[in-house]
């Protein structure tokens, strides 16, 4: 997959309501296709699988503020 798709289904994230649960291993996805994804998640997602994708500390810090955030809403 890469960024550059990530960015786009990130986009596509936007209009879906409701999913819980998202499978992304092994797509060659970094900190900033994982950046894209994390900011278009919804509250409700609960499962998100990043194995084997290189999304380093950066990607790590994004996604543990997301998390944070969704815990305090």
């Amino acid at each position: 997959m890469g960024d550059k798709y990530a960015q786009v289904l990130s986009e596509g994230l936007k209009s879906v309501k409701g999913f819980q649960k998202l499978e992304l291993a092994n797509n060659r996805i970094s900190s900033i296709g994982a950046d894209h994804l994390l900011s278009k998640l919804s509250y409700q997602t609960e499962i998100l699988n990043l194995s084997g994708n290189s999304i380093g500390k950066i990607g790590i810090d994004h996604l543990c503020s997301n998390v944070s955030l969704k815990n305090t809403r």
